[in-house]
């Protein structure tokens, strides 16, 4: 049997080995940051940088540029970032991201449908 990844998971760089969430101060501005998870993989030249947003407005350009502000603070050389987001996300920041293989848009109805067929394929 295949093993299948989920919830938008099987569009980053390669399986998760570690997950965790960071949190820290900005040494330029003294503010408190904090990133939702960064996800290392097996490939350890490939770190990802996710943020989670469940709320009613889609996920946009700003929200974006404040995972990769919060991502210079840590010392990995290759970034690669995945958005999730309940609402979906704007039209500007799809148009922004399109082509880039560093970033992952990953919908709410994306990882509800992953559920789906997993369901199907184990049941």
């Amino acid at each position: 049997m295949k093993m299948r990844h989920l919830d938008g998971y099987d569009r980053l760089p390669s399986p998760i080995l570690e997950a965790g969430r960071w949190w820290g101060s900005d040494p330029k501005t003294h503010r408190q940051e904090e990133i939702d998870s960064i996800v290392t993989g097996a490939d350890p030249t490939k770190e990802v940088f996710c943020e989670r947003k469940w709320r009613n407005d889609p996920v946009g350009e700003s929200e974006y540029r404040s995972l990769q502000r919060c991502s210079r603070l840590l010392p990995y050389p290759n970034k690669h970032y995945a958005l999730f987001s309940e609402s979906g996300f704007t039209d500007h920041l799809q148009r922004l991201v399109d082509g880039d293989s560093t970033v992952q848009l990953v919908s709410f109805d994306e990882m509800t449908a992953s559920r789906q067929v997993s369901r199907k394929v184990r049941g």
